[in-house]
């Protein structure tokens, strides 16, 4: 397991819920207003580029396979030479400039290197392949002798996924040319996955397109255009293998296409989830935490003398403060994602019904009911595209959609999720006592007409008992608050102690109780960290497993504002239980060094007083050991 350092603090992979890593390589602060923009720009773009350029790529052998003009017929005619050389060459630089991508992804050649190339490659080849475009459009189809073939819209489309690939990798650069981060892309293995398994399926694709094209005898667009319809599981059923061997290829192909699919979304899923939304949280927590700080700094400076304002780690207020901080932030966050989401989804629903509209001559309706049934991989068949145009804009818009889906329904399903839980917890507390009260009522009408006064006794002396009965659980409520109540203040006890033995050696004894303890609080947090990541340490519980760290961290307890400081651990989402556990491992391990740096000089010895100071608060600390179980049992059984 590899660990890492923020200020004194000790964490793991395992530990954040985002990658330190990618906010180490940008050059800007948290809390800058730049610095989510920058940020997307570094980790994102890399990855919208890995994957257009091999789908550029694709497309660009459709457009040289396929003719681009037909007769009014639809009968395809050869292209001029020119055309046809231009366009070829324009796939051979696309070509290359994907493969030096590759290259760079898997670090054989240099950051520097590979932009030039690539800029300078994709920019060429969308030129080259822009002047056939415009030239077939005013000299080919400018009379209406010939119409556009299928081959014709897909240069059209693969110019613009050539002019995005160079317009993400130029934005990419300024940044590294505005020292922002450093000469290499902020990508993580499964960022650099999207773009291999991407790359698999583009080759998959160009393979099957030339399949099919010769199994159903169709052209190489319209071959591209099938296996996209089946790989996607929209099955629009307006292409079909009707021979044994274009069946059973059908079936091979599309298994395989299925899964290049899933693992693309699941990718895909996994870094919208660890990066994006965690990141908002941090910037917008580290704005609001550096407003209150400096409230915080300018009453201390107005009221120097004021007992009240407590600045060290024993300032419930402002942890208080963080913790309402981060769940608004949180909830914040959750909503402006899903805002943005659904709105990138209904701009691309939308926009793509107007396209099909056009490009198919259907009501706008009709359009946008077609789309939506592609969208969640629906397809009755009773709308499919059938025009050179509207089919290749299909492959584009289908491809695109994955992602797009993906990152709905991830977004929309935490949403609900977390929903659905506060729901369930306020059914829980209020409607369910409200339901048996009502019940209650209604039973005592009913038992009331139904039967005489002795029964209405018998039902008197029930009620009598279950009174006692929640006389009874509210007294053993009351003794859990109490008991709550006193290990919280056992925890302020113990760390008081700990901040007056800060400067005095400690003997042998006090050395391997205070191990006992970490070590009893280490088998509690441990089963938490894997149980529930979310959970939160109460405030009694920094407090005490601070007061158990080496001296070196456990002076940074005692600076001014610590939970609002930059060495505060509530600045980061993460897992907190694991975050202690961790922090206390460092200090049983510093403990057992000095243990045995110091076991040649005297030989350990137990006074009869040390035993009976020590089993006090060997005890007390069992007794909060005991209170975390029971916090451990009782979300358990929440679930």
């Amino acid at each position: 397991m590899e660990y890492n350092d923020f200020g004194p603090w000790k964490y793991d992979s395992r530990t954040l819920k985002f990658n330190h890593n990618k906010i180490v390589l940008i050059n800007l602060e948290p809390h800058s207003r730049e610095f989510l923009f920058w940020f997307g720009i570094s980790c994102y773009f890399p990855v919208i580029t890995a994957v257009t350029g091999p789908i550029a790529n694709m497309l660009s052998i459709a457009c040289v396979v396929n003719k681009w003009r037909m007769t009014s017929t639809g009968k395809e005619l050869s292209d001029p030479h020119g055309i046809f050389a231009i366009n070829v060459l324009s796939l051979i630089i696309g070509c290359i400039s994907n493969v030096v991508l590759l290259m760079h992804f898997s670090k054989k050649i240099s950051y520097l290197q590979s932009q030039m190339l690539n800029i300078i490659g994709w920019t060429l080849a969308s030129v080259l392949l822009l002047i056939d475009v415009i030239v077939c459009s005013r000299i080919e189809y400018k009379h209406g002798l010939y119409h556009r073939a299928i081959g014709f819209w897909y240069a059209v489309f693969t110019v613009i996924l050539y002019f995005c690939c160079t317009l993400t990798l130029s934005v990419h650069f300024l940044g590294y040319f505005r020292n922002v981060y450093p000469p290499e892309f902020n990508l993580t293995d499964n960022e650099r996955a999207v773009m291999v398994y991407t790359f698999c399926l583009s080759i998959w694709f160009i393979w099957g397109a030339g399949m099919f094209s010769g199994l159903l005898d169709i052209s190489y667009g319209v071959g591209l255009y099938y296996e996209t319809v089946s790989v996607l599981t929209v099955g629009l059923g307006d292409f079909v293998p009707h021979n044994p061997a274009g069946k059973i290829m059908c079936l091979i192909f599309s298994l395989i296409g299925v899964i290049l699919v899933g693992l693309i979304v699941a990718m895909t899923s996994s870094i919208i989830k660890s990066s994006a939304g965690p990141i908002i949280v941090l910037h917008k927590l580290e704005r609001e935490r550096l407003k209150f700080l400096k409230i915080y700094e300018l009453k201390r400076k107005q009221s120097p003398h004021n007992k009240n304002l407590i600045n060290n780690y024993e300032s419930i207020e402002q942890f208080r403060l963080m913790r309402q901080l981060q769940i608004k932030v949180h909830k914040r966050t959750k909503m402006i994602t899903l805002f943005i989401t659904l709105f990138i989804f209904i701009s691309f629903w939308l926009v793509g019904a107007l396209v099909f509209k056009f490009a198919e001559s259907w009501d706008y309706f009709d359009a946008m009911y077609f789309c939506f049934l592609c969208l969640i991989t629906i397809g009755y068949g009773d709308f499919a595209p059938k025009s050179s145009a509207g089919r290749a804009f299909w492959v584009i818009w289908a491809l695109a959609a994955v992602p797009l889906m993906t990152a709905l329904i991830s977004t929309v399903g935490d949403f609900l999720f977390d929903m659905g839980t506060s729901v369930i917890t306020i059914f829980d507390n209020k409607v369910r006592w409200g339901l048996f009260f009502i019940f209650r009522t209604l039973k005592h009408l009913i038992f009331y007409k139904r039967t005489g006064n002795q029964s209405i006794q018998q039902d008197l002396r029930i009620e009598h008992r279950e009174e006692e009965q929640e006389e009874e659980i509210q007294e053993e409520t009351y003794d859990q608050d109490l008991e709550t109540h006193q290990a919280e203040e056992t925890l302020h006890d113990l760390a008081s102690q700990r901040l007056g033995q800060l400067q005095d050696i400690p003997t042998d004894e006090e050395v391997h109780v205070k191990i006992k303890q970490i070590m009893l609080l280490q088998k509690n947090y441990s089963v938490l960290s894997y149980e529930d990541h979310n959970y939160k340490l109460k405030f009694e519980e920094w407090v005490y497993f601070y007061s158990l760290l080496e001296d070196i961290k456990f002076q940074f307890l005692n600076i001014d504002n610590f939970w609002l400081s930059e060495y505060s651990p509530l600045r980061y989402p993460m897992n907190e239980s694991r975050f202690a556990l961790l922090q206390l491992t460092g200090s049983l391990e510093q403990e057992v060094e000095n243990i045995i740096s110091r076991a040649t000089k005297k030989s350990p010895s137990v006074s009869n007083n040390y035993v009976r100071e020590t089993s006090n608060d060997t005890s007390a600390f069992q007794n909060y050991s005991t209170h975390l179980t029971k916090i451990k049992h009782k979300r358990s059984n929440s679930f």
